[in-house]
């Protein structure tokens, strides 16, 4: 009827007013591939490691395929919170570590669209994890037995030397291979 309507575009023009109405039909595979090549690179003053990089584009991965046709505008809390229950179960079986990874960045890429003034609010911010999610697996350290037989194991490799300094100082691969010979004390011991 002529008052529906009426009352339909009172509301319209209410939210358009409070800035909770976006007419953007930019989709959230769009949105991702803005935030990534245009606030990623940005981050940590555009010092991120290849690694880091590779974490993003991971994460972006997962949201695209499941959400990434969907308009950025209808997007709603509920949207997240079933990308998330979905990406918790099989086949993919991701754990909470990996899911804080897919939400938190898509909290921030709302969050710059937000910013930018493209997006009215974050409904990611509203989303939660999922209660019932595979946890990280548990690490263990070498015991003292099983240190020494692996020092002993790796003597006759080429990279022995680099295998029994990492475990014996407790360094990264990525430390310990930055090392040059130059670096050791041989008379200091």
């Amino acid at each position: 009827t002529k008052s529906e309507v009426s009352d339909k575009l009172n509301a319209l023009r209410r939210d358009h007013l409070t800035g909770n109405l976006s007419a953007d039909t930019t989709t959230v595979e769009a949105l991702l591939t803005h935030y990534l090549d245009r606030a990623v690179p940005n981050r940590k003053g555009g010092n991120l490691s290849p690694t880091a990089l590779y974490r993003y584009r991971w994460a972006a991965n997962h949201i695209t395929e499941q959400i990434g046709r969907k308009r950025v505008a209808s997007l709603t809390y509920r949207d997240v919170e079933l990308m998330l229950d979905r990406l918790a179960t099989a086949p993919y079986d991701l754990s909470r570590d990996s899911l804080k990874k897919i939400h938190g960045l898509l909290k921030r890429a709302l969050e710059n669209a937000v910013k930018r003034g493209d997006l009215a609010k974050n409904v990611a911010t509203w989303a939660e994890l999922p209660g019932a999610v595979k946890e990280e697996a548990k690490r263990y350290s070498l015991s003292k037995k099983m240190t020494e037989r692996l020092i002993a194991g790796v003597q006759t490799d080429r990279m022995g030397v680099m295998f029994a300094t990492q475990v014996l100082l407790a360094l990264r691969p990525g430390e310990v291979a930055a090392l040059y010979w130059s670096d050791i004390d041989f008379e200091a011991g």
